[in-house]
Parts: structure tokens; C-alpha cells; sequence
């Protein structure tokens, strides 16, 4: 009897299983449609809450299996006041639109994820027709994407052709531009978990025509990540590799060919939206250029900018410049190289109320031209004590400066210019602190070494300039401390004779220079010798150490008075 009653309910279960499986199918959509819709306008706040950015005319009709949605995106009113002020004589659109996007989205439990998109994006009016005209445009910017159950929105950009020329407002200012862009595709994602989008692009060929030559870039990538907190834009970075760049300038005296460039530019916010910090590079594999009579080439070209805000205005940073390798080239005849060459320039707190400024530079195997035996440097510079209140003063004045500035009225601003200038002359102080240490100069094994540190009136430099005079007449206090091998003396001296006579025509051996140049060198050696000036340090070694206190001047631990008189 029991075995009949449970088939006999088998038919109703049956029945139950297949309306509830029934409901389910129905329900999950409706489910998953409202969740793809508060996404797409959490994602769309979070664009309207960028500065200079605005979502107009947002449209979002949800059905049960699918959606249709559609915004404007727009520059915001603070952006339109910026531009007209730097342009006031240009006219303007009143609608700074520049794109529309239109969604077709699919959502629902067999899409492999809470939902598919189909989009598009279109460039439109306003500001973006009074910048460039479109000539040719594959109905802008198609993209498929999917939204996975974590939420997370994966897509891939479609091919696109775009060919633009300047706006006539441009044209009458003499840039007489066109850009053409052949976009192979890309990916993106977007992770609200962790607020980050992520793109990607390949570029088959650009072309950048202006009044000044042709650019062509081939086969190009690019990324780009934006990292999102709070609806508040707090990292972005750019990052692109080109394989390939020319440069041919309309008189086609001053081409120009990159191979293997790379750029990248990192931007960082605070909890304010502004700008904290920042950092860029650029870099080349070969760069070759060539102008009228000359040629220069180079491998491993290497820029770097980074900057750091501190308080409300003033920046800190440092620049680097890197080569491997370079040549200069004059009527097809090297008259410059190097290796290794390094050059920096930093601004960093010394003290709280003080600041330094630090340049460095180095390089090896430096030959000049007619020049037998390369040459080695290294060297840091240092200016300290700089005042920290007057280098935020200027700061300060350079941000009015800009808010103030109008393109075709640069005057509107000369008292923030005027104040501008008065800050940098108090960032120096009363003196200028200098310091250079180490100074290296080799040829081979034989060197220089050399040490300062001064400290001077910066009275007296308004007066005198950088010369003998601002130390003389003023409380100056200068250090210098040096030395040389003789036989880097030798062989300076040495490639100076070789390089005046190719001048004249004569090759000289170099038994014949060498000689030449000790006896030019001993007899100047030898009076400095008697003089006290220069010191022996036992053999092939010279050394000297002269100190200024005021009007009293040493020269390795002895008056040198009759030496002051002199200069």
C-alpha cells in the first residue's frame, strides 16, 4: 500500500519540480536584470563624480530577458569656463558634448554570466566639433563585453578607422593638423570589487600630419588602468610601446627614425580627487636624426620625470636622462661619443625649513674628435639652504598665475609675474650654498679628483656676477680640495697638441706628441711647484688645497695674500 501511494504521488511531485524549475527560470532573469541595472548606475555615478566630466541624458529600459541603455558623456560647466577663458575670442558651443554611448544588454542564466553587452560609442558635437572635423569614421567604436557572476565586466574593443583634421579655429592659428588612426581592437575589464579598469589596444599604423612634417608611428600597443575609490579616481596610468617612429620634416632636412619607444605616465590622487604624485618615462632602443651636415645616434634612451606634492601647492621631483651609447656625427665624421651616460636633477627637503637642489652627470669612454684615448667623469653638484616658505610662496603664485592666465591676454597676470620673480630670489636666501663633490675626471687609470664647498654673499654676486670678483670683495668661505696623477697632465695635454695640429694638417706620431706634451707641462708644473700652489705626493701625484675666509686666503695651510693681489 505504501509502495502505491508514492507512485502515486510521483505525478504531483513531478509537477511541483517542474513549476518550481519553471518559476526559477523566470525569476533568475528579473533577478539578474536588476542586479546588471544597478551596476550600470553605480558605473555611471562614478564617471559623473569625476572632475570636468558630466553623464547627461542616462536611459535604462529593463525587460525580462534583455535591456537597452544609452548615456551622454559630457565635459561639466567648470570645464566650459576653463576653455572659454583661455579662448575668449573663439565661439564656443554652449554643449560640450563629446560621446554617446548606447548599450544592448542580454541578462539572464544562459549567457555563461549575469549578463552579455553590445555597445557602441559615437563622437559627436560641441567642444569636439570646434576641436577637429571627422572625415572618416567606421560608425565609431563597436565593443562586446560579458559581466561574469563575480561581477567582474570583461570585453574586447572592435577595429576601428579614424581619419580627423584641425578644426577651422585651428587652421586660422596657423595648425593646420590631420591625424589617421588604424585601431586593430583591445580588451578592457572593469572589477567593482577592486574598483579598477583595466584596456588594452593595438594600433596597426598613426599618422600625425602637421605644418612642420609627418609623423608615422607602426604597430603600437597601449594600456591604460584606472583605479577607482569611494567614486573617487585615485591612480591612473598610461603605458605604450611603438616599434616602430618616423619623423620627416617638410623641408627634409631634419628626419628623424625611433625604433622600440616606450612611454609611461602614472597620475596619483589623494581622498580629494587631487593630484599627489606622479611619475613618467620614455624610452627608445635606437634613435637616429640627422639634420643639415650632421647626424646623431643613440641606443637606450632613457627620460624619467617624478614629482610629489607636499602640503597645498609645492611639488618636489627629480629628472633623469639615461643613454647607453651616442654618437654625433659631422659631415660623416664622428666629432662626439659616448657610453654609460647618466645625467640627474632632483629638488628634496634638506630641512624642515630648507631645501637642496642635487644635479648629477657621468659618462665613459667620451672621445672628441682626433682624440686617441677616451675620457671618464663623474660629478655632483649641490645648492642647499634654499628657503623652503619662499619656494612655497612661488608655488602658490604659479597656481594664481594660472588661474589668471587667458591665451590671447597673457598681460591680465604682470603683478603675480613680478611676485613670481621676487619669490625666486628669496628662495636663495642671503647666500648661496654650493658644494661639488665628487668631481672625477680619468683618462684610463690616471685621474682627478676634486672636492668644493662654498658659500657665497648673494650681494655680491648681483654686483660682481660668477667671477673672482664676488669672492673677493665679500665674506666669502670657499673650500677646494684636488687631486691629479701627472700623467692625466700628460695626456690632456697630449690630446690637446694632437687635435691643434690635425687643424693644421700635420700627424704627428704619438712618440712625437707625448713628448711634446711633458715639456709643455713641466715647465708650468715646476713653477707651481716653486710657487707652493701645487704639492708633490710622492711619485706622479699632485695635490692642492685652497681655503678663502673672508679676504684671507690659504693655499695648502700657507698665507697666500701675493695670490689675491694676482686676481
Amino acid at each position: 500500500m505504501g509502495k502505491g501511494s508514492l507512485r502515486g504521488r510521483w505525478p504531483r511531485i513531478l509537477v511541483a519540480l517542474s513549476l518550481l524549475v519553471f518559476v526559477a527560470v523566470l525569476a533568475i532573469p528579473y533577478w539578474m536584470g536588476k542586479q546588471t541595472e544597478r551596476k550600470y548606475a553605480e558605473y555611471l555615478q562614478q564617471l559623473d563624480d569625476l572632475a570636468y566630466l558630466e553623464v547627461l541624458s542616462s536611459r535604462y529600459e529593463r525587460h525580462w530577458f534583455s535591456a537597452r541603455a544609452s548615456y551622454d558623456l559630457a565635459l561639466s560647466s567648470e570645464f566650459e569656463t576653463l576653455v572659454k577663458s583661455l579662448f575668449p575670442a573663439w565661439q564656443l558651443p554652449n554643449e560640450a558634448l563629446l560621446v554617446s554611448v548606447s548599450d544592448r544588454i542580454q541578462h539572464g542564466p544562459f549567457n555563461g554570466g549575469m549578463a552579455r553587452v553590445e555597445g557602441h560609442v559615437g563622437f559627436d558635437g560641441g567642444l569636439l566639433a570646434s576641436l577637429v572635423e571627422i572625415e572618416a569614421q567606421t560608425t565609431g567604436q563597436g565593443y562586446r563585453a560579458s559581466i561574469g557572476y563575480d561581477q567582474v565586466l570583461r570585453g574586447h574593443w572592435e577595429p576601428m578607422h579614424l581619419a580627423v583634421t584641425a578644426a577651422p579655429e585651428w587652421r586660422d592659428m596657423g595648425w593646420d593638423a590631420r591625424y589617421v588612426m588604424d585601431y586593430e581592437g583591445g580588451d578592457f575589464s572593469y572589477d567593482p570589487g577592486t574598483g579598477e579598469y583595466h584596456t588594452t589596444g593595438r594600433m596597426k599604423r598613426m599618422l600625425m600630419e602637421d605644418p612642420t612634417g609627418v609623423r608615422t608611428t607602426e604597430d603600437s600597443t597601449s594600456e591604460v588602468v584606472a583605479r577607482f575609490s569611494d567614486g573617487t579616481l585615485r591612480e591612473l596610468r598610461l603605458e605604450s610601446h611603438d616599434s616602430l617612429v618616423l619623423n620627416e620634416s617638410r623641408d627634409a632636412l631634419h628626419p628623424s627614425r625611433i625604433t622600440g619607444q616606450s612611454t609611461f605616465l602614472g597620475v596619483y590622487f589623494d581622498d580629494d580627487g587631487r593630484v599627489e604624485r606622479f611619475e613618467s618615462q620614455l624610452g627608445m632602443d635606437e634613435l637616429d636624426t640627422a639634420w643639415p651636415n650632421g647626424r646623431l645616434q643613440a641606443d637606450g634612451v632613457s627620460l624619467a620625470f617624478e614629482g610629489t606634492r607636499e602640503g597645498e601647492h609645492a611639488w618636489f621631483g627629480s629628472a633623469d636622462l639615461g643613454l647607453d651609447a651616442i654618437v654625433v656625427k659631422e659631415q660623416g665624421v664622428p666629432s662626439i661619443s659616448l657610453n654609460a651616460m647618466k645625467v640627474s636633477l632632483g629638488l628634496e627637503p634638506e630641512a624642515d625649513d630648507a631645501l637642496e637642489l642635487v644635479a648629477g652627470m657621468s659618462a665613459r669612454d667620451i672621445r672628441f674628435k682626433d682624440m686617441d684615448e677616451p675620457v671618464a667623469y663623474d660629478y655632483q653638484l649641490r645648492m642647499g639652504q634654499l628657503r623652503r616658505s619662499a619656494y612655497d610662496d612661488l608655488w602658490q603664485l604659479f597656481y594664481r598665475a594660472v588661474d589668471e592666465f587667458q591665451l590671447e591676454h597673457p598681460e591680465v597676470s604682470p603683478v603675480v609675474l613680478e611676485r613670481m620673480n621676487e619669490a625666486a630670489m628669496a628662495l636663495v636666501g642671503d647666500r648661496l650654498q654650493l658644494s661639488a663633490k665628487p668631481v672625477q675626471i680619468s683618462m684610463g687609470e690616471a685621474g682627478l679628483n676634486l672636492e668644493l664647498d662654498a658659500s657665497i654673499p648673494v650681494d655680491a654676486l648681483m654686483v660682481f656676477g660668477a667671477s673672482e670678483q664676488a669672492l673677493l670683495m665679500s665674506d666669502s668661505q670657499v673650500e677646494l680640495s684636488a687631486d691629479v696623477s701627472a700623467d692625466l697632465i700628460h695626456k690632456m695635454a697630449r690630446e690637446y697638441l694632437r687635435h691643434d695640429y690635425n687643424e693644421i694638417g700635420y700627424q704627428a706620431s704619438d712618440k712625437e706628441l707625448t713628448a711634446l706634451a711633458k715639456e709643455m707641462v713641466s715647465t708650468d708644473v715646476d713653477a707651481l711647484l716653486k710657487q707652493g700652489i701645487i704639492l708633490q705626493e710622492g711619485d706622479g701625484h699632485y695635490s692642492t688645497h685652497f681655503q678663502l675666509e673672508g679676504h684671507e686666503l690659504t693655499v695648502n695651510g700657507e698665507p697666500a695674500d701675493w695670490l689675491l693681489e694676482r686676481l
